[in-house]
């Protein structure tokens, strides 16, 4: 019983599109939130990002040190589309974007 409470979870691979090479390729899901993460990080006025994957669903927190969440959610969106449609997954994630902000008080 302690040895299955130590050992890790096996990874979850998400297949991608085959490019024409007949070889069968994958991306692990720490892998997708890793390369979303950076995607969002790259826009400005970002300054912390966490993705999460579980299923087909990706959640994208980030954290918006000045200008308007609602343009900075635009943007992180963008930028996390691009992101998927270069690592061309063969099933569409579903983002959901969540910005948070210092509130001063």
């Amino acid at each position: 019983m302690f040895a299955t409470a130590v050992r890790p979870g096996n990874p979850t691979v998400l297949p991608l599109q085959d490019r024409g090479t007949g070889i069968e390729t994958g991306l692990a899901r720490r892998g997708l939130d890793r390369a979303l993460a950076a995607a969002a990080g790259s826009v400005d006025g970002i300054t912390r990002t966490a993705a999460r994957t579980r299923g087909r669903r990706t959640t994208l927190t980030a954290h918006a040190a000045f200008g308007d969440p609602a343009e900075q959610r635009t943007a992180v969106r963008a930028a996390a589309t691009a992101r998927l449609t270069e690592l061309r997954t063969a099933r569409p994630q579903r983002l959901r974007i969540r910005i948070t902000t210092d509130r001063e008080n």
